[in-house]
């Protein structure tokens, strides 16, 4: 079977061990966040941050994953938040690099820090997102989701995060 399951790990102190959030539970700001993932076959994960309310996108960076292994995402510093709010995450995954995501990467540097500031790329990319195959549900253990390909190589999945 090709399955993808991830989990979003809190991590309350930045030198404290990190542990799954429960779906629906609210972060403090102060809390550190990051993705475990594991895929049964490698293939790069893409990560955006979306909040339409404001018509704002950025990318968070793309990675690459090894078949079968834990990996964290990202791997050095973890995601934080600077204010209370949601942040909702699309995590787009695919056996082979997206070239309609692939250049995106232009924007992670000081000056752009990741934003899509196009509003018709906006719009495409979010079209784009939402038309690629959803995971099946596999199953949830412990703050783990876990899902199963189906519809091809690729798939993409929204995850809300909020700190209060």
């Amino acid at each position: 079977k090709n399955s993808v399951a991830w989990s979003l790990m809190v991590q309350a102190d930045p030198a404290g061990p990190a542990a799954p959030a429960k779906a629906g539970s609210s972060l403090r700001t102060s809390d550190s966040f990051f993705l475990l993932v594991r895929a049964s076959r490698g293939g790069y994960l893409y990560l955006l941050s979306d909040d339409p309310s404001q018509d704002t996108l950025n990318t968070l960076g793309s990675f690459q994953l090894r078949a079968g292994e834990q990996n964290r995402i990202p791997e050095q510093r973890p995601f934080f938040f600077d204010q209370p709010g949601v942040l909702d995450l699309w995590c787009a995954w695919s056996r082979e690099p997206l070239a309609e995501l692939e250049p995106l990467g232009r924007l992670l540097n000081q000056q752009d820090s990741g934003m899509v500031s196009d509003a018709a790329e906006r719009a495409r990319l979010r079209q784009f997102l939402a038309g690629l195959p959803q995971p099946t549900p596999a199953s949830s253990t412990g703050g783990t989701e876990e899902a199963l390909l189906s519809g091809g190589p690729r798939m993409a999945w929204r995850l809300r995060v909020e700190a209060r």
